[in-house]
């Protein structure tokens, strides 16, 4: 994205200016979804553990090494 942008130059380089719009690169929106797929999946996952901790009370965190 920041070849495609040219926030490289302007970031690590001597080129002046603003940055540019990075929802004008295509990639920015791949980018973007996996981003918000990749938080709602960890906050999925911390959830189901503390289902199973607080709610069943089924030793799942046990049996998986955390507080043995």
């Amino acid at each position: 994205m920041m070849v495609s942008s040219g926030a490289g130059e302007v970031l690590f380089g001597d080129a002046p200016g603003p940055l540019p719009d990075f929802w004008n690169h295509l990639p920015r929106y791949g980018h973007a979804a996996m981003a918000v797929l990749l938080a709602t999946l960890l906050g999925l996952h911390v959830g189901a553990a503390l289902h199973h901790q607080v709610i069943l009370k089924d030793g799942l965190m046990a049996r998986m090494g955390v507080g043995r």
